[in-house]
C-alpha cells in the first residue's frame, strides 16, 4: 500500500541551508521597499555617503535570506563572495561595510518614519500572501519571546525615542510552572519582548509587536489580533490559541466572522 506524502506549503526543512544567487536575487526583488529606500536617502541628505543607503539595507535583508546569526558573520561573507556583493550594488571588497555602519543605520532604521514604513512593508507581503494561500491566518496562534537589547548611553537619543512613542529596553522575567503550580524555571533578560501572531499551520507571521520586556501578554494581544485582522482578508481568522499569559479578567479579544461564513 502507498501512502501519498506532501510537503506543507512552507517546508522549513527544505530550505537551502547554502541559498544560491539565483534564490537570493528573486528574495531581494520580492521586497516593496522602493518607498523605506527614498525616505532613507532624504533623511541622509547631503552627507556623508561612504556606505550607501540600498548596500545597508542589502546587508539587513541578506542576514535573513542567508540566516547568518551576526552582521559580522554576513559582511564577512560578502568580503570573500564577489556574486554575492554585486547582487546588493557593492562594486569592490573594499566598499563592503563595516560593522559601525550597520550599527547606525539600524539605529536610524529603528525610528520613525522608517519603522512605520518597516511596518507597512511587512503588512504588504502578510496582505499579499494571504490572497495567494486561501487558508493563511484561518487558524492562529499568539506569543512572546525575549530580545536582548542595551540601554543607550546617550540620555538625549533614548528621551528622542520616548518622545516618538518607542519602548524602552527594560529588565523582563519569564517563570515556567509545572501541573501543580509550582516554578521550575525562571528566565531573566534585559531588553525588549517580541509578541507574535502566526499562522499555526504555515508558521507564518501575520503580527507583531516590540514593547518593554516588562509588559503583560495578555495587554499587546487585542493589539497584534487587530494587525493580523487588518493584514488578512476580512473574516479570515477563525482560532486563536495563547498560553495563560494571556489571560486577563478585565479585557476581551473577538475574532469577529461575517454571518454568512460561520
Amino acid at each position: 500500500m502507498y501512502v501519498a506524502m506532501t510537503k506543507p506549503l512552507f517546508a522549513w526543512d527544505c530550505l537551502q541551508d547554502s541559498p544560491t544567487l539565483g534564490t537570493v536575487k528573486q528574495f531581494l526583488a520580492s521586497i516593496p521597499d522602493a518607498r523605506l529606500l527614498e525616505g532613507l536617502r532624504r533623511h541622509r541628505g547631503r552627507g556623508r555617503n561612504d556606505c550607501p543607503v540600498h548596500v545597508a539595507w542589502g546587508v539587513v535583508l541578506l542576514r535573513i535570506a542567508l540566516r547568518h546569526v551576526t552582521f559580522e558573520a554576513t559582511l564577512a561573507e560578502l568580503g570573500r563572495n564577489e556574486a554575492l556583493r554585486r547582487l546588493i550594488g557593492i562594486e569592490k571588497e573594499e566598499d563592503v561595510p563595516k560593522s559601525w555602519n550597520i550599527s547606525r543605520f539600524l539605529d536610524t532604521l529603528g525610528r520613525e518614519p522608517h519603522a512605520s514604513e518597516l511596518r507597512r512593508i511587512f503588512a504588504a507581503m502578510v496582505q499579499r500572501l494571504g490572497l495567494a494561500v486561501p487558508d493563511l491566518g484561518r487558524d492562529t496562534a499568539g506569543d512572546s519571546t525575549a530580545l536582548h537589547a542595551r540601554r543607550k548611553g546617550d540620555d538625549q537619543a533614548a528621551q528622542a525615542e520616548i518622545g516618538e512613542g518607542l519602548p524602552q529596553p527594560s529588565g523582563g522575567k519569564k517563570e515556567y510552572l509545572d501541573d501543580e503550580g509550582k516554578v521550575t524555571k525562571i528566565v531573566e533578560w534585559f531588553g525588549y519582548k517580541l509578541h507574535l501572531l502566526v499562522d499555526a499551520k504555515h508558521e507564518v507571521v501575520l503580527a507583531y509587536q516590540v514593547t518593554t520586556a516588562n509588559a503583560a501578554d495578555c495587554k499587546s494581544l487585542p493589539d497584534l489580533v487587530e494587525q493580523g485582522q487588518a493584514n488578512l482578508p476580512e473574516g479570515r481568522i477563525e482560532t486563536l490559541a495563547y498560553d495563560k499569559a494571556a489571560d486577563d479578567s478585565e479585557s476581551t479579544v473577538c475574532c469577529t466572522r461575517p454571518e454568512s461564513a460561520r
